[in-house]
This record gives C-alpha cells, sequence and structure tokens, in this order.
C-alpha cells in the first residue's frame, strides 16, 4: 500500500499529507510481523522456504510388501512363469522376496530351480525344500531343461537345501520381518508346508500369534469355486488333509483368497518369450520341454502371484466371493459357502482371458507394464506427456566377453530412460521393450552393441562394448579303469560335449569322477558326464568299482520277516517285518553295515549303500489295552458311509483329533476301531495301530469313524448320530456293521 503511494505521488508530482501517510500506518495493523525461518513460518524437511529457487520434494512410497512363495515347481511349467514375474516385481520395488519354498520334490528339484533364479538374476536367492513330500509323482521335463541350458546355480542338489519341516522354515522367514512389517503368502502348489505352520499354530499360542503379527494375507491357487475336485487339493492322501488342516487351522484373522482352476484355465501365457527375447530364453525352452511351445500354458500359478502382488480387488480384474471354504479331508474336494464373516474368499475373472494373458506376456517378455498402480505401490506414471530425452545402460549386462557366432546376452542389463515433462520435470524410467543390434556377434575383437529405445515416436540409443574371441578346440582324454567308454573327442570353447561311462561286468559305475579343464555334471546312474566351458585341453579319470555281495541277517523277537537275504554294493533291498499276535511294530530298529530307512506303519526296513554284511535286529513290542478301556471292532465291510456334512468342525474331537502320524495310508485295512464311552479315555486299535483320543457324552463329541480308503483321516460322528450310545448302536445297524465289546476289568 505505501509503495502504491509513493509510485502515485512519484507519476503524479503530488505530495504525501499527513492523512495519506495515516492511512498508510493503518493499512499495516495487523500485517503479519517479519518471517523467521522455523519460528513464524514452517520449513520442510529441515529446509526454510524464505528466499528464491525450488525445494526438490521426494515422494513418499510405500515399503514394498515382503512375500513368501510356496510352489510345487513340479509337475507343470506355469510355477516358471510365477517365479519370472515375482523376480520381475522385486527388481521393479513392488515387493521383497522374503522367502521361497517347494513343496513336491524330486531328485533335481534344488539344481533345476537354482539354475532358473540364476538365469533370472537371482542365484543368490536361498529355498527351503519340504524334503518329505516326495510322493506326488511324475518327472518334470522342464528340470532337465534347466539345469542343461544353464551352467550356473547356488544349489546342486537336493541336500544342500534348508528342510521345510512342519511349519520350521515360515517360522523362521515370519520371525525375520522386522517388527513393524508383515508379508504376503502365496502358495502355488500342495499345501502341506502351509498346513504344518497352521497346524503348529492351534498347539502353540505363541506361533498363533506370530502369524497373526506377521502375515497380511494369504493367496492360494487350489480348487474349483463355489465347488469342486482340483489336482492341488485331491492329487494324494498328503495333499487332501492339508488342504482341510489349511481351510481349517488357518488363523481366523488372515484373510485366505483363492483362486481356482476354472479361473485360470483358458488363459493361456508365457509362450511368446520365444518370438520377442529368442528362442535361447530359459522360460521359453522349459515350454518346449513341457509341450507347450509357444501356444503358452495355462495361467493358474501367475495369475495367483500378480493377484497377491497387486492385492487390490479393483485393480486386479476380480471380482471376490466372500465365505467359508471347506475341504474334504478323504477327497479333496471342496465346497465354498456364501457368508459374510469367513474370511476365505474366492475370485471371479470380470474381463476377457485375453485381458489376464496380456499382463502376464508384457511382464515375461521383460516389456515394461503400464498400468498406474499395484496395489500400495505407485508405478509407470502416465508417460504421455513426457519426452524421452536420452538412454544409459546403467547396469552391464552379466556377460561382456563372447566367441565367435554366439548371440548376444541380455542377461542383467539394466536399461534406463531419462525423460522430460512439458513443464521442465526429469523422470527416469526403466524400460525393456528395447532393440539391439547386432544380435549374432560374428566379428572377432572389439564389438560394440547399439541398444534402441523408441517412445512417442522419439528414438534414443545407447551402446555395450564386448569382446569377441576365435574358438579353440580342445582334445578330451578318458582314462576308465574296469570300464570303458564312447562320445566326443574333442570340445570347443564355449561349447559343450559329453562322455558315456559303462561298466565291465562284476562291475559298477563309480559314485564320482575326476575331471580337469572343463566344468561337468556327471550322472552316476546312467554315467553321461556333460561337459562345458573349456579352459584347456579336458581329462577325465574314473575307476569303476567291484560288486561285492553281502548277507542280510534278521533278528525279529514277537514276529516274523520275509523279503531279500543279500544286497550288493551300490544297490537296495527291503526287509518287511510283521508282528505277531497281541504285539506291536516297534518305533525304532537297528541296523549295522548299510544305510537304511524304517517306516513303522508299513514294517518296512529299506536298505542302500551296504558297507559289509546286514545285520538287522527288531523287537516287537506286546500291545497293551489300559485298565478301564474299552474296544469295538468292525466286521470288515468298507462300504459304509459317513453322515454327509459339509461343516469343517466334524474332524475329530473339539476339532482336533489325535493320531499316531506312522498311520499313513495303509492300503490294506480291512477292521478298524470305534468306540463310544461315557466320560472316559478310549484306546482305538487299528491292525496293532494304536490311536488314542477322548470322548465324552454330550451332544458334539462322540466316538471315531473312518471314511474311504484312507484310514489315516479319522472323523467325528456328526451330533444328529452320536446324540447318545442308543443312537450310534442305531447308525451302526443301520450301515450294517457288526460291534463286540472287550471290556477289560
Amino acid at each position: 500500500l505505501y509503495m502504491a503511494y509513493v509510485k502515485q505521488n512519484f507519476e503524479t508530482g503530488q505530495t504525501l499529507t499527513a492523512d495519506m501517510l495515516n492511512h498508510i500506518e493503518a493499512g499495516f495493523d495487523g500485517v503479519q510481523d517479519e518471517l523467521v525461518s522455523g519460528t513464524n513460518i514452517k520449513t520442510v524437511n529441515g529446509k526454510s522456504l524464505l528466499g528464491s529457487g525450488n525445494i526438490p520434494i521426494e515422494g513418499s512410497k510405500a515399503k514394498p510388501m515382503p512375500i513368501i512363495l510356496d510352489t510345487d515347481w513340479w509337475t507343470d511349467i506355469d510355477d516358471a512363469v510365477a517365479i519370472k514375474i515375482l523376480v520381475w516385481a522385486e527388481r521393479e520395488g513392488l515387493c521383497d522376496i522374503l522367502g521361497l519354498i517347494v513343496n513336491a520334490v524330486n531328485d533335481n528339484s534344488a539344481q533345476s530351480l537354482a539354475r532358473y533364479l540364476d538365469y533370472l538374476g537371482r542365484g543368490d536367492l536361498p529355498f527351503a525344500l519340504e524334503k518329505n513330500a516326495t510322493d506326488y509323482n511324475g518327472n518334470p521335463s522342464y528340470f532337465s531343461t534347466m539345469i542343461s541350458s544353464w551352467n550356473h546355480g547356488l544349489y546342486s542338489s537336493n541336500l544342500e537345501c534348508p528342510d521345510e519341516n512342519e511349519g520350521e522354515y515360515y517360522i523362521s522367514l515370519l520371525q525375520s520381518l522386522p517388527s513393524d512389517e508383515k508379508c504376503n503368502i502365496v502358495c502355488i502348489g500342495y499345501l502341506s508346508a502351509l498346513a504344518g505352520l497352521f497346524n503348529r499354530a492351534k498347539e502353540d499360542q505363541s506361533i498363533y500369534n506370530l502369524i497373526v503379527n506377521k502375515v497380511n494375507k494369504v493367496f492360494i491357487m487350489a480348487g474349483k469355486y463355489p465347488s469342486g475336485s482340483e489336482n492341488n487339493f485331491t492329487r494324494t492322501a498328503r495333499s487332501r488333509k492339508a488342504g482341510y488342516d489349511v481351510c481349517t487351522n488357518c488363523p481366523s484373522e488372515i484373510p485366505m483368497i483363492f483362486l481356482g482352476y476354472e479361473v485360470g484355465e483358458t488363459v493361456l501365457s508365457g509362450g511368446t518369450t520365444g518370438s520377442v527375447i529368442g528362442t535361447f530364453d530359459l522360460l521359453y525352452k522349459g515350454m518346449v520341454a513341457h509341450g507347450e511351445g509357444s501356444k503358452g500354458r495355462s495361467s493358474w500359478d501367475p495369475m495367483t502371484m500378480l493377484l497377491a502382488l497387486m492385492d487390490n480387488e479393483n485393480m486386479s480384474g476380480y471380482q471376490y466371493v466372500r465365505g467359508t471354504n471347506v475341504v474334504n479331508a478323504s477327497t479333496g474336494a471342496n465346497v465354498f459357502t456364501k457368508n459374510e464373516d469367513g474370511n476365505h474368499y474366492y475370485v471371479v475373472k470380470k474381463y476377457a482371458d485375453a485381458w489376464y494373458a496380456h499382463q502376464i506376456n508384457s511382464i515375461v517378455e521383460q516389456r515394461a507394464w503400464k498400468f498406474r498402480e499395484i496395489g500400495r505401490v505407485q508405478y509407470n506414471p502416465d508417460i504421455t506427456s513426457y519426452t524421452l530425452q536420452s538412454i544409459a545402460i546403467t547396469t552391464q549386462p552379466n556377460k561382456l566377453t563372447y566367441y565367435v557366432n554366439e548371440s548376444f546376452n541380455t542377461s542383467g542389463m539394466v536399461v534406463t530412460a531419462t525423460l522430460q515433462s512439458e513443464s521442465g520435470e526429469t523422470a527416469m524410467k526403466t524400460v525393456y521393450d528395447y532393440t539391439y543390434a547386432p544380435i549374432i556377434l560374428t566379428q572377432v575383437g572389439d564389438n560394440a552393441i547399439t541398444v534402441y529405445y523408441t517412445m512417442n515416436g522419439v528414438t534414443k540409443t545407447a551402446s555395450v562394448n564386448v569382446s569377441v574371441k576365435e574358438r579353440e578346440t580342445y582334445f578330451i582324454t578318458v582314462d576308465v579303469a574296469n570300464g570303458a567308454y564312447g562320445g566326443d573327442e574333442t570340445i570347443v570353447s564355449g561349447g559343450s560335449a559329453s562322455v558315456t561311462l559303462s561298466s565291465n561286468d562284476g562291475y559298477a559305475l563309480p559314485n564320482t569322477v575326476i575331471v580337469t579343464g572343463a566344468e561337468y555334471q556327471y550322472n552316476s546312474s546312467t554315467g553321461v558326464i556333460s561337459l562345458s566351458n573349456p579352459t584347456s585341453a579336458v581329462s577325465i579319470t574314473a575307476e569303476c568299482v567291484k560288486i561285492e555281495t553281502y548277507n542280510i541277517s534278521t533278528e525279529v523277537t514277537n514276529g516274523t520277516y520275509g523279503g531279500d537275504t543279500t544286497i550288493i554294493s551300490g544297490g537296495t533291498a527291503s526287509v518287511t517285518i510283521t508282528a505277531n499276535d497281541g504285539y506291536t511294530l516297534p518305533s525304532s530298529v537297528t541296523v549295522t553295515g548299510a544305510s537304511y530307512q524304517y517306516n513303522k506303519s508299513k514294517g518296512v526296513v529299506s536298505l542302500s549303500a551296504p558297507t559289509s554284511a546286514v545285520t538287522i535286529v527288531v523287537e516287537c513290542v506286546e500291545s497293551v489295552v489300559p485298565v478301564g478301556y474299552a474296544a469295538v471292532t468292525f466286521d470288515g465291510s468298507e462300504d459304509w458311509k459317513f453322515n454327509t456334512s459339509t461343516n469343517p468342525n466334524t474332524y475329530g474331537f473339539y476339532n482336533a483329533y489325535l493320531m499316531n502320524p506312522d498311520v499313513t495310508n495303509p492300503a490294506t485295512v480291512t477292521n478298524l476301531g470305534i468306540g463310544y464311552f461315557k466320560e472316559a479315555t478310549c484306546n482305538i486299535e487299528v491292525l496293532n495301530r494304536n490311536i488314542v483320543a477322548e470322548a465324552r457324552e454330550n451332544t458334539t463329541q462322540c466316538g471315531f469313524g473312518y471314511y474311504g480308503s484312507d484310514p489315516s483321516v479319522f472323523v467325528r460322528f456328526d451330533s444328529s448320530i452320536a446324540t447318545s450310545v442308543a443312537t450310534f448302536k442305531t447308525w451302526l445297524a443301520e450301515n450294517n456293521l457288526t460291534i463286540t465289546y472287550k471290556l477289560i476289568s
């Protein structure tokens, strides 16, 4: 105001009067005092707002969600697609990989997965195997492809991996989280490892609290919805029980989101990498080995992975249906009941199959996926208003030295584009849909690979310098004692070759060989030595071992035995123990002279790797029915049916059952124990296998039953049946079951 008056006076030549000065003074009344940073004007991030220029403010960004992936890495190739998406998401800052668990195991599980992770750039990622989960059968064709096509990985055998047993590895991962963080669990296979965790929580309040405090949500690919049967629940007795346990014992505070068979079956993805990236791509090679090739594979697992990464119903392209999922522990079939109180959800697709396939392929083809948000993380803002300024190779590719006629390998290379908005703001963006030339390196010496990237009609380039060498030829010499060999006689630098050993009569292939001058893998079963990356002349030394025959001596007290009486060096044998009447098999046996495994439920002693004559000592133990116990036996009929019920609380007493863990799928059971006792503890005997439980006379906890073909699954009689001794006997009669009481004083 003062300056306005001065300006007016200057322009008109007028003199400031007293009235004018009084008016100016009045105008300053109530005006804020001199601004002092931090006193009467706030600072931003400790910086004063006073003065000229701009204060850069870094945008806030939510912490990436930690992810535990529980995969079968087994019968289907869509696991490989899901894992590539997971690694991509971590690289883009959308998640942190907290841990990885394999829930179905064969001999090559660790080596194949380790090499695939190394190819994807996460070769440093440790993972655990559920090492007792070996009963799912099948031989994944893409395992050998992963192993033969990539030479490096964290693990070379299953023995080197940590073991996931009864939730132990899960617990260690959850305990490693900072106090203020939770994780999402993604299960794209069989649920036995996850069931181990939840079963532990049922018995241990501290583990229950750990899960509630550290798990945000659980995403599962299993089942059909609203009802049906699907492999991950139904495949074996192990998977059926695991499905039941997970749905029953997951803490109610944890939401579980299920993606069913019907969602992913018709969405084909993952097969386009051969044409976009190149036929060298390991995922594409896996697709070919699995028989899918360029058409891709059903997308159950990658869709589940993206669902977990988004963790947002509206963004993910699904409608959530809330309720309770119940899995039949005998058949694995699931039934979903809608309700507003359940902590279970299944998803229904909102869009055409092509929408979901495009999302998956955009990632696995290594192109940027231009959507605005994944869950809590802002990603890839709209770039239409930006202009491409330049590109740079911000991380060099893993491989910089080549042999002539090799193809350039982009693995590990990161290309970053610099963008500028109309207002002058600068943004950085990692790009994937770039091209490069030359593809095949034909010139010996230093070569420059030119990388091209185009956005909104503007193309920029950057270059990578690589060195190309002539290939050298190296001779392969083989020295085999007590055997012979055949195969390649030379190997070129950067190439591969193989030699096959055979043993003379009376000798066996050795467990190990000595190789110098090249990397190698040796299969002691087939005698094949696979050579790669030679650095000099290759020398192979092997000594076949003489086959020895060892006698097996078995001593059984209170029982009998049958089976093999000899075993050869490097071979296997088995002996089966049977307890006499009134006795049961012991919990352990004594074996000398060989490695062994003992299956108490079957009485089988499996022998391997003998070093001398083998001795087996077994002492069966007397069956004891304590005073006051009673036993009830059926007539052997197996065609009776249990009262049909979808209530998940119809299993065991007080939602639980106690059973001997050694009772696992005895296929020959014809008699079983069953009982109804008033305020008493009962002993139930199944072919000399004891199961102890408590039964009380009321409207909900009465008796035991055996349903279906797997007697390891025991179910409680429905309250409408077992309301009294009389109705219990009536139920037996209606199902043509005879009952005999053997009371012991």
